[in-house]
C-alpha cells in the first residue's frame, strides 16, 4: 500500500510539475500561442475539478499565475520587476488567457502559463488516497511536506509549527477527516538588496495585484480535500483582517497565526486567531501563545491560553 501512494504521487509528478520539462502542465505551457494542446483524461479531469474548486477563491487564488512567478523571478533567486513587466505578467496570470475544451487547451496569451504551486501537492494527496481506498485500505494518515490528509475517520492529531520557526511546535488539535495544509512566507521568503536597502520578497502572490503576500504570520486551513485545503491556505495573501472575515462570511475552517514581536514577548509568543467554522478545540502548547475564536468583527469569543 505504502509504494502504491509513492507510485501515485510520481504519477501525479510526471503528469503537473512544471519542475520537469517533459509533464503536460510544461507543455500546455510552452504550446504555441492559438494551437491546440491535447491533454489526457486525466489531465482534464484535474483542470474541470481545479476550475471549479478555484471559482470560490478568486479573491486570493488562482492556478495561472505562471507569468507572475516568471516576473519575481521566484525559482531563480528572486527579482523586483519593472512597473510595464508587472502589468504584462498580470494581464497573462489569469483564466481568459487559456480556453480549454474538452481534451484539448488553446494558450491565448504569450506570457500565459499555469502553476502547480498553489494546488500540486493536495492534488497528489487526493490520488494517492484514492489509490489507497480502491486497494481496501480502511485507515491511513498521509504527510506529505506538511500538508496532511486523512483515510478512514479515525482520529488524528495535527500539530502546527511557529510562523517564524518551523522547528517549533506551538498549537495542535485533532481531525478525523480531510486535509490541512497551511501557508506563509517565512519559511520561502526571499531578500534583496535594492538601492541598498533590504527587501524581502514573499513566494505567495496576489492575484489580484501581481505583488507578493506581505509577511504576516502564516494560516492553516482545513477542508474536505486535500486540493481544497491547499487552496484555502492562499487566503494568507488576502491579510489577518480581510482573511478573518472572508473565511467567517463564507464557512471556511482556518487558523490565523500572528507572531508576537514586541521585546518583552516571550520567545515564541504568538496568537492565534481561529475561525468559527473550525470544530476541533485548537490548544496552545507554548504560555505565551494565544488562542482567540472569532466569529465576527465584533464578536471575539472563547479566549484563553
Amino acid at each position: 500500500a505504502s509504494e502504491s501512494v509513492f507510485q501515485s504521487i510520481e504519477t501525479t509528478e510526471k503528469r503537473i510539475s512544471t519542475w520537469r520539462t517533459d509533464s503536460e502542465f510544461s507543455k500546455i505551457n510552452a504550446a504555441p500561442v492559438g494551437a491546440e494542446f491535447e491533454i489526457s483524461n486525466e489531465t482534464a479531469r484535474d483542470f474541470a475539478l481545479i476550475q471549479k474548486q478555484s471559482a470560490e477563491y478568486q479573491d486570493f487564488f488562482s492556478p495561472f499565475l505562471a507569468p507572475l512567478t516568471r516576473a519575481w523571478k521566484l525559482r531563480s533567486g528572486g527579482a523586483i520587476p519593472e512597473p510595464l513587466e508587472l502589468k504584462r505578467a498580470l494581464s497573462a496570470a489569469s483564466p481568459d488567457a487559456f480556453q480549454f475544451k474538452d481534451h484539448r487547451v488553446i494558450r491565448k496569451h504569450e506570457l500565459a502559463g499555469i502553476d502547480e504551486g498553489g494546488f500540486g501537492k493536495g492534488l497528489a494527496l487526493d490520488e494517492a488516497i484514492q489509490v489507497l481506498a480502491r486497494m481496501g485500505i480502511q485507515s491511513a494518515r498521509l504527510d506529505f511536506g506538511g500538508q496532511i490528509r486523512l483515510l478512514g475517520g479515525t482520529p488524528s492529531e495535527v500539530e502546527i509549527a511557529s510562523p517564524v520557526s518551523r522547528d517549533q511546535t506551538i498549537l495542535k488539535f485533532q481531525m478525523s477527516s480531510g486535509s490541512v495544509a497551511t501557508s506563509g512566507n517565512g519559511e520561502h521568503g526571499m531578500t534583496k538588496v535594492i538601492d541598498g536597502k533590504p527587501v524581502r520578497i514573499g513566494h505567495l502572490l496576489d492575484p489580484k495585484t501581481g505583488k507578493p503576500a506581505p509577511f504576516e504570520g502564516s494560516v492553516t486551513a482545513w477542508a474536505e480535500t486535500g486540493l481544497e485545503a491547499e487552496m484555502l491556505s492562499k487566503l494568507f495573501v488576502l491579510g489577518k483582517d480581510r482573511g478573518m472575515e472572508w473565511a467567517n462570511r463564507n464557512a471556511k475552517s482556518v487558523i490565523w497565526i500572528l507572531p508576537l514581536m514586541q521585546k518583552e514577548s516571550p520567545k515564541g509568543s504568538a496568537v492565534a486567531y481561529v475561525s468559527c467554522a473550525f470544530q476541533s478545540p485548537v490548544k496552545s502548547l507554548l504560555p505565551g501563545v494565544s488562542v482567540i475564536k472569532v466569529c465576527s468583527k465584533s464578536n471575539v469569543i472563547n479566549k484563553g491560553e
